[in-house]
């Protein structure tokens, strides 16, 4: 009965229908699927950890609100701070890690880039103020002379190629996946284990064919939708 209670919950949040809406108590879910109060419990607090319902506290449980929609460029031509405030978000993003790789953590792949040493330059990025993805990139210490000094600093690598002469921008061919996060993304996303990320993996290039990075981006998709262009 645990799986029927399970399916209809989860069928009532993708029909859309339930925005918002209250979830009747445990007390009415454990008599109406023939379940304990504390079999009902741990189903509302899986859904819970996936970040389809949440709790008030004193009043009950409710269904998440309806997603606001962000559009993803996947071209590399509009930098994804631009595209948040073209689409008039509240949007933030913060430097939250910089470091040189190791030479075990560096691959033949990276070569493109130009020669080591590389470079992470970690943001996440802040939408009303609600952390929705974690941006890494790699980038090359000879390519570009001063990122040791400046990756500190750095939130928008965008903005900083077009400082270091690089204005047309585009993306290789993207990687997608979707998988769950780890200990690190769970504290800086502020999401459950159970919340669904989507990864998207590709290489940052100009027209003239330089390689500037490789970036790995993850999404929560618990509290937006998506249209990829």
């Amino acid at each position: 009965m645990g799986n029927d209670l399970l399916n209809d919950l989860l069928q009532n949040v993708i029909s859309g229908q339930y925005y918002s809406k209250k979830l009747e108590s445990e007390h009415t879910l454990s008599e109406q699927y023939g379940m304990t109060r504390v079999d009902v419990r741990k189903v509302l607090s899986q859904l819970e950890e996936m970040g389809y319902i949440h709790s008030k506290q004193g009043i009950g449980r409710f269904y998440r609100d309806k997603l606001p929609v962000i559009e993803l460029a996947l071209s590399g031509t509009v930098s994804f701070t631009d595209k948040m405030l073209e689409q008039g978000y509240d949007f933030k993003t913060e430097n939250i890690g910089f470091r040189c790789l190791r030479d075990d953590e560096v691959t033949s792949e990276l070569s493109v880039l130009g020669n080591g040493p590389y470079y992470e330059v970690k943001r996440l990025r802040l939408v009303h103020g609600i952390p929705v993805a974690m941006h890494a990139s790699i980038v090359s210490g000879e390519r570009f002379k001063s990122i040791g000094e400046m990756g500190q600093e750095i939130t928008s690598l965008y903005h900083f190629y077009q400082t270091q002469g690089y204005h047309r921008l585009q993306s290789t061919e993207t990687k997608c996946s979707v998988g769950f996060p780890l200990k690190s993304e769970q504290e800086h996303l502020k999401c459950h284990s159970l919340v669904p990320l989507l990864i998207l993996e590709a290489m940052t290039m100009n027209t003239s064919g330089h390689y500037l990075d490789s970036f790995k981006t993850v999404y929560r998709t618990d509290l937006f939708k998506f249209i990829v262009s």
